[in-house]
């Protein structure tokens, strides 16, 4: 919906069930929440082990984005040490050389008001990200789930 200006957002909420209080909340978001340059990125970086993938929700040129909905607000040191925008982080600079900082937007799904925080990472933080991500392939390997991958074969990608 904050991606795509030409999404009729409003008709989907009518075929979903979306009451008329709902929608005029999604109306106050999309009305009142910033965008960004961008809709979703998606990085898929190779590496020799394994590969990974981030789902971005939006580039505004000098800081990623992450947008976040739900009934209470996030804080400052949740942005700061959230895992997933860690995630992220590592994969826009392992794909383009560049540590960007992100915006967290959490969006109150009650009443449609919204908080921006800032968040950084730095290289010490993306480092450390990924040796967890090579124990945790380890960690998968001595249990013996990355060779059976839990029956999904060649689909599982970390």
């Amino acid at each position: 919906m904050l991606a795509d200006k030409e999404y009729n957002y409003k008709e989907e909420l009518i075929k979903n069930g979306f009451t008329a209080d709902k929608i005029r909340i999604c109306d106050k978001i999309y009305k009142e929440v910033p965008r960004a340059n961008s809709g979703e990125i998606s990085l898929f970086v190779e590496l020799p082990e394994f590969n990974i993938y981030a789902g971005i929700d939006g580039d505004c040129g000098d800081r990623l984005r992450e947008v976040k909905t739900g009934k209470a607000f996030w804080t400052q040191e949740r942005a700061d040490e959230n895992e997933q925008i860690t995630h992220y982080a590592l994969s826009w600079y392992l794909k383009n050389n560049e540590i960007k900082p992100f915006e967290l937007v959490s969006i109150s799904s009650l009443n449609g008001k919204f908080k921006i925080f800032e968040t950084h990472r730095t290289k010490e933080q993306l480092d450390a990200w990924l040796e967890k991500l090579y124990q945790f392939k380890k960690d998968l390997i001595a249990d013996g789930f990355w060779e059976t991958k839990c029956g999904f074969n060649d689909r599982i990608e970390i």
